[in-house]
């Protein structure tokens, strides 16, 4: 749990993002701190592929785009 709290994205906008749903009331202390652990993991993870399709565009560089 240690780690889920160790990140770089602040906590005030991110409730910010979740009390923008209307059906939203109340939210947990761990919530903002779980949402901004997946986002980073979803963000290395988009990162990743990008990188790895730039690697294979330019191996095929007579591809078309």
């Amino acid at each position: 749990m240690q780690e889920i709290k160790n990140h770089s994205l602040p906590f005030a906008p991110i409730k910010k993002i979740m009390k923008a749903d209307e059906d939203v009331r109340m939210i947990s202390a761990e919530a903002p701190a779980e949402f901004a652990k997946a986002f980073e993991m979803f963000f290395l993870e988009l990162t990743l592929h990008s990188w790895i399709h730039t690697g294979e565009l330019k191996e095929n560089p007579s591809e078309e785009r």
